[in-house]
């Protein structure tokens, strides 16, 4: 069985090799451990933005059903359950006051 012989030298050699090896193995777990933590943050970010893409969506599918029910009423011709309330403001028993108050209130969600 044949056995290899070392020297000092190679020794030295040898263990110079492994503290550098050592050295960039752990600058690589330190590389890592960043890129672990920027990715956890992206994919954070990429639920936050998620949840808020459902939340505008749901609202525009709100906003096309509440366009349907004001079109409903840009024909409207006030008869005589309509008026201006005490306080000033249009006031429609047809229901058109609550068409266009729903229709402001979604448009406020979207700001």
């Amino acid at each position: 069985m044949p056995e290899e012989l070392y020297n000092s030298h190679d020794y030295c050699t040898l263990a110079e090799e492994l503290e550098k090896l050592k050295l960039e193995n752990k600058a690589l777990e330190a590389d890592y451990a960043v890129s672990n933590r920027e990715l956890l943050i992206l994919q954070v970010e990429i639920s936050r933005l998620n949840a808020e893409l459902a939340r505008l969506t749901a609202l525009v599918e709100r906003l096309k059903e509440d366009a349907e029910r004001l079109a409903k009423y840009c024909q409207h011709i006030p008869d005589t359950t309509c008026g201006m309330s005490s306080s000033g403001a249009w006031n429609c028993n047809c229901g058109a006051t609550e068409a266009f108050y729903i229709h402001r209130t979604l448009m406020k969600e979207l700001e």
